[in-house]
C-alpha cells in the first residue's frame, strides 16, 4: 500500500487521534522511569491496534498483518524467480 498526497490528511488525522488516546489515557497516571512511560504507551498502543473497528472488520493490526504478509509473499517470488533466472 502506497500512501499518496491525497491520503496526507487522513494519516495526520490518525496519528493525531492515537496520541490524544494515548495521552488521555495516562494523564494521571505517575511514572517513575523512561521504561515504565514506554511500557504504558506500548500497551496503549497495542490495545488501540487491536481494538475493532466499528464499521468494517477487523483491527489495524489485521489489517497491517494481512498487507505485510502479502508484500513478504511478493519478494520471496521475486527472489525466488530472480534466483532461477
Amino acid at each position: 500500500m502506497e500512501f499518496h498526497i491525497k491520503q496526507k490528511a487522513s494519516v495526520e488525522g490518525t496519528v493525531g487521534k492515537i496520541a490524544t488516546t494515548i495521552i488521555a489515557s495516562l494523564r494521571n497516571v505517575e511514572f517513575h522511569s523512561f521504561e515504565e512511560l514506554y511500557q504504558a504507551v506500548r500497551e496503549k498502543l497495542d490495545e488501540f491496534n487491536t481494538t475493532p473497528f466499528q464499521k468494517r472488520d477487523g483491527s489495524r493490526k489485521e489489517i497491517f498483518e494481512n498487507h505485510l504478509s502479502m508484500c513478504i509473499s511478493k519478494c520471496t517470488i521475486s527472489i525466488i524467480t530472480y534466483c532461477t533466472i
